[in-house]
């Protein structure tokens, strides 16, 4: 195993409706540097329509390191994640700034919301430093 490559983690919590704000929160090593990767929703079950997000933040922020991410027109049987709908670096950097550098002890929260209808699995990416 090799210690310059980081630990990734890929999170896919229980299929649910958003309709209203669903979170998740995902709780990382102690003093470990953690970056964001990807984020969005997989597995959708019921088509996503109206303002549908994802975003990913902290306790206070809710889009602190990943700015809201368009789920709209997500199909039944599809998902849509940044890097599925982003290959261009230019194109992801508004969506995950700062490189997807987050703070060490950081609990790291995942927002689904703005659905007038949709149902999936919020899904989450984080490289986590050796």
């Amino acid at each position: 195993m090799a210690y310059d490559n980081p630990d990734r983690r890929t999170f896919l919590f229980a299929n649910a409706a958003f309709t209203s704000a669903l979170q998740h929160e995902v709780r990382l090593p102690k003093a470990k540097a953690v970056t964001l990767v990807d984020y969005g929703v997989q597995d959708v079950t019921a088509a996503v329509t109206g303002a549908g997000i994802a975003q990913v933040g902290n306790t206070t922020t809710v889009d602190a390191y990943g700015k809201s991410l368009s789920l709209t027109g997500t199909a039944v049987n599809d998902g849509r994640t940044v890097r599925s709908q982003h290959n261009d670096p230019q194109e992801v950097a508004p969506l995950i700034p700062n490189n997807g550098s987050i703070p060490p002890d950081t609990v790291v929260r995942i927002t689904l919301s703005g659905a007038t209808a949709g149902t999936g699995s919020p899904y989450l990416v984080l490289d986590v430093a050796w």
